[in-house]
């Protein structure tokens, strides 16, 4: 195949393209949804029990999308946490529901031991009340629906410890001027198939 550019624009064997509209491959970017939640909240977590985030006092945070037949998500999550203690292992799900319908889990890890299942996890080694522990999560999500659907998602998290452990939501724990609140985010993209 002979490729070239040209004055014309991009010439692919005998023909001249000059608009990316010419080209029909799959993957392009149909949208972005872009929801930011900066409620401070904290959560007392009992060990082993699913608990999630909040967007306002009592409302459940679910970024949500709608997208057309076969297209795909590309979901990015940045998280801002702190605990009460330096050293909680805190475990994430991450969930979707498809218009309205039951929560699932959209990958978790495989079956080892008595090992939980789920998308990720991390320790906290905070040495004082003025740190923040930053999460990312990204996910590529190909629900495979032949209609356009809304989609909802959500992160679970939940911790091993023997005794209750706190996790704060977009805040340190100091209560102090070097402390700070923190904005956590939700990117959602729409990718055609």
């Amino acid at each position: 195949m002979a490729v070239s550019l040209g004055p014309s624009g991009l010439q692919l064997n005998d023909a001249t393209h000059d608009d990316f509209a010419d080209f029909q491959g799959g993957g392009k970017i149909l949208q972005v949804i872009s929801s930011n939640n900066t409620y401070n909240h904290s959560i007392a977590g009992v060990s082993n029990v699913d608990y999630q985030m909040a967007s306002s006092s009592g409302v459940a945070w679910f970024p949500e999308i709608t997208i057309s037949p076969y297209s795909k998500v590309l979901v990015h999550y940045a998280i801002s946490t702190s605990t009460s203690s330096p050293d909680p292992f805190l475990l994430i799900k991450l969930q979707r529901s498809i218009n309205g319908g039951g929560w699932a889990n959209v990958l978790v890890g495989d079956t080892n031991g008595s090992r939980t299942r789920v998308y990720n996890g991390f320790r906290t080694r905070a040495l004082d009340n003025y740190a923040q522990t930053p999460v990312h999560i990204s996910y590529f999500h190909e629900p495979n629906q032949s209609s356009g659907v809304t989609i909802r998602y959500r992160l679970l998290f939940r911790q091993g410890a023997s005794s209750t452990r706190i996790t704060y939501f977009n805040y340190s724990t100091a209560n102090a001027s070097e402390s700070g609140t923190f904005v956590s985010t939700c990117i959602l993209q729409e990718v055609s198939q």
